[in-house]
């Protein structure tokens, strides 16, 4: 069997190409994939805005603060403004 190093250039050269248009076409996938992926709906909100399960802070102990009634105002806001 006789084998020309032209063939094998060929063959190698062909799969450096393939090689580098794989690596290539995944980086393009990469950014695409950076591009349109969805923003974070669970992270801290900006300005004066607040999360409805978010503690407010204060200088009362846990025992004097009426956790029911504000988790239940809080569950009035977000269902009345429908956010």
């Amino acid at each position: 069997m006789i084998v020309s190093l032209r063939q094998i250039a060929r063959w190698v050269q062909m799969a450096v190409l393939v090689c580098l248009f794989s690596f290539v076409l995944f980086k393009a996938m990469a950014l695409f994939h950076a591009w349109i992926q969805p923003v974070d709906k669970y992270r801290e909100p900006r300005g004066n805005s607040l999360k409805v399960n978010s503690v407010p802070i204060s200088s009362e102990s846990d025992s004097d603060w009426d956790w029911a009634n504000y988790i239940l105002s809080r569950m009035k806001m977000f269902y009345f403004t429908g956010e």
